[in-house]
């Protein structure tokens, strides 16, 4: 149980540091698109 938990925080992070990673070349790419970066990540996974 703990070990899955842990695996869990583990993923939570890792995701959350592509997150900013991905948002932060979104940005650098072209703020001149319109589109929302959220669903371009959901179509990603």
């Amino acid at each position: 149980m703990t070990r899955k938990y842990h695996l869990m925080v583990e993923y939570l992070v890792q995701f959350v540091v592509f997150l900013g990673k991905y948002l932060r070349i979104e940005n650098q790419i072209g703020v001149k698109q319109k589109e929302k970066p959220s669903i371009r990540l959901l179509l990603l996974f």
